[in-house]
């Protein structure tokens, strides 16, 4: 990272909270100070922005580098395992040394410099780039790592053709006023942006009873993931009278009691995306359910459930002889079990 003679370069004003004022940040309180960066040179920094990333998922670049100033781009590569990308960086701000870029993850076998980084298990991702100058009058290789950890969905639904095979409904009562299909027309105007076009909801609205009603996935087997979760929109609306109904996501494993993993009370309205870690529950276990109860629920309004995913991640699968870890068999690794060797033996 290198600044040009004579530069001088604004850091902002003063504060007093002990953070780390940035060159290109301002803050309006205090006292101005400039810095001269006349004859200095630095280290160039490359970030990337996870420290762990899943399937589908982005990856945000950002690099500063002062002398880089006014070059607009910057390539940079991205290795993950047998995968190889060249990513090109945009400098924005114009002439600001800052520049960023991105870059989706996917499963699959890797195909290099397709745009894409595919992975198939968890490995390490590094990026990096040549800084021509890092502060010394060299040149240097700057890297970033981190890792990816590919999710797999083993089970989903949207509702879209109904309720699917496999999932129960139990009618608390036994009075027809239980889960059903729903579309946005069947709430209110307000909430209907909450919900999506098809959806399964228990509705208490203008019901003269007091309901327990349960909705239960089909048995799913997650007895080869290390890493489980469940992930579901949903819009609880709740009655400010009554403060009573209860909306419980409970889960049960091969067969036992049902355990509870979220509630939601009647003290607000409640929407969104929600995830909830299972791991703790279901990894390795062969038959699991969940189950969405709404009870305690009379005369109050209704929970509206969708979009149903539960997904997880495999155990990671090494490469033999792979000792260093970088998904490669080579030098690195005779070195490793020599050492080792003499070490032991």
């Amino acid at each position: 990272m290198t600044f040009s003679a004579p530069q001088s370069v604004s850091t902002g004003y003063s504060r007093n909270d002990n953070k780390v004022l940035w060159w290109w940040e301002s803050y309006p309180c205090g006292n101005r100070w400039d810095i001269n960066f006349t004859g200095t040179s630095h280290r160039g920094i490359l970030e990337l922005d996870k420290s762990v990333y899943v399937n589908n998922d982005t990856i945000a670049v950002t690099l500063i580098d002062g002398g880089l100033i006014g070059q607009g781009t910057q390539a940079i590569t991205l290795q993950s395992c047998a995968d190889y990308e060249t990513l090109a960086l945009y400098e924005t701000p114009a002439n600001s040394g800052y520049f960023t870029g991105s870059i989706a993850v996917a499963y699959g076998a890797a195909i290099a410099e397709d745009g894409v980084i595919e992975a198939s298990g968890s490995q390490s991702l590094t990026a990096a780039y040549e800084d021509a100058d890092n502060g010394t009058g060299s040149s240097e290789t700057i890297p970033a790592a981190a890792e990816i950890k590919p999710w797999f969905a083993i089970y989903s639904t949207d509702f879209a053709g109904g309720l699917p095979a496999g999932w129960s409904i139990v009618d608390g009562l036994s009075d027809g006023i239980t889960w059903k299909m729903g579309q946005p027309a069947d709430i209110h105007e307000e909430y209907r942006a909450y919900v999506s076009d098809h959806f399964m909801y228990c509705n208490s609205d203008a019901q003269q009873a007091n309901l327990d009603e349960q909705l239960i996935t089909p048995s799913l087997n997650c007895s080869a993931l290390e890493t489980v979760i469940l992930e579901f929109n949903h819009l609880f609306r709740f009655y400010h009278l009554d403060n009573d109904e209860i909306g419980d996501v409970d889960i049960r494993v091969n067969g036992g009691a049902w355990q509870n993993l979220l509630r939601y009370e009647a003290v607000q309205d409640y929407s969104g995306v929600v995830q909830s870690d299972l791991t703790s529950y279901a990894a390795g276990q062969p038959n699991v359910q969940i189950r969405w109860r709404y009870y305690d629920a009379w005369w109050d309004y209704y929970w509206c459930i969708n979009n149903i995913m539960v997904f997880g991640q495999y155990p990671v699968e090494s490469i033999p002889s792979d000792l260093s870890g970088d998904c490669r068999v080579d030098i690195e690794d005779l070195v490793i079990f020599a050492e080792n060797w003499l070490v032991h033996y």
